[in-house]
């Protein structure tokens, strides 16, 4: 065999094996990303990138470096009584590869409280309508017995459904009750057989997230004017890092400064995929500028 058959047959074994790159379809799986807070006591998106947390009571969700070799942070889900968890919801555009394939789900798990048999619970779901999990249908779900040291778990899911093409749902949680606080990095749901995790660089990871959430640093003298030809509300533009997914909700928080020279806290006026539209309303003269400074900007396009 010629050195380029070789090589030929090289990348082909590469891909069949999922070996290359892009195998992972879970973002944030290796917890780098915490744009909104490093630490939560509150369900829903509020803390880790891509995470949604659930958990009925003593809510506490936050970043760990207690990590297995490879990694630099965990994420510490506790809570009391049963599923508390996290859920990461996959949009309709990267499930379609998933119709009647086979899958795996890997984690590193340790459980510092309330480990044993059958503890920890990982269940598939689908969106009924595409991109809408308002309603979502269970697929199935397996268990698994954890210990307070860190091991690596592996479950697979065959012939995924037709309807996996509307969205898939991955939410890892506590299966039974009574107070739970587990560790968990490294997760990865790919096509086939279990791999090596894929680790990606923290750039490319955040990039990622910011397709459906986006945190601004303190805004400082962003310009807002009023250029049209008589007095009138001042306008201006911010546009995001990255495309989201969708229209984002569009909120401006924090401590914006509004004496001299400043605008105070601006209103939104439009929303696009890429940008949106500031105002700071009231009778202002045409060709007149003031700065908006001391605030942040959220946008937000979750799923």
């Amino acid at each position: 065999m010629t050195k380029a058959r070789e090589l030929a047959k090289l990348g082909e074994v590469m891909t069949n094996s999922q070996i290359g790159g892009r195998r992972n379809i879970i973002i944030n799986g290796d917890a780098q990303c915490w744009q909104r807070a490093t630490s939560a006591s509150s369900t829903g998106y509020t803390s880790v990138d891509r995470w949604s947390y659930y958990a009925p009571s003593s809510l506490a969700i936050s970043r760990s470096t207690d990590v297995p070799t490879g990694f630099q942070y965990a994420i510490s889900v506790g809570g009391g009584g049963d599923s508390s968890g996290i859920t990461q919801k996959i949009e309709a555009s990267t499930c379609k590869q998933l119709v009647g394939k086979t899958i795996t789900v890997s984690f590193y798990l340790k459980q510092t409280t309330g480990s044993g048999t059958d503890k920890i619970a990982v269940a598939l779901s689908r969106a009924d309508s595409e991109d809408n999990f308002g309603g979502t249908t269970s697929i199935s779900s397996q268990t698994i017995s954890t210990t307070s040291s860190y091991a690596r778990y592996t479950c697979t899911f065959t012939s995924l459904p037709s309807e996996v093409a509307n969205g898939l749902q991955l939410t890892i949680k506590s299966n039974g009750s009574g107070s739970v606080v587990y560790l968990i990095t490294g997760i990865q749901l790919e096509v086939g057989s279990v791999t090596p995790f894929e680790h990606r660089s923290f750039g490319e990871e955040l990039q990622l997230c910011r397709r459906y959430y986006e945190k601004t640093d303190i805004i400082q003298y962003h310009v807002i004017t009023r250029y049209a030809g008589d007095a009138g509300g001042r306008v201006a533009n911010w546009q995001t890092k990255q495309i989201m997914r969708a229209d984002p909700a569009v909120s401006a928080t924090g401590s914006w400064s509004s004496a001299g020279g400043f605008a105070g806290t601006p209103a939104i006026l439009s929303i696009e995929k890429d940008n949106v539209a500031l105002h700071q309303t009231g009778t202002h003269a045409v060709n007149t500028s003031v700065y908006l400074q001391g605030g942040v900007l959220e946008f937000d396009a979750e799923l």
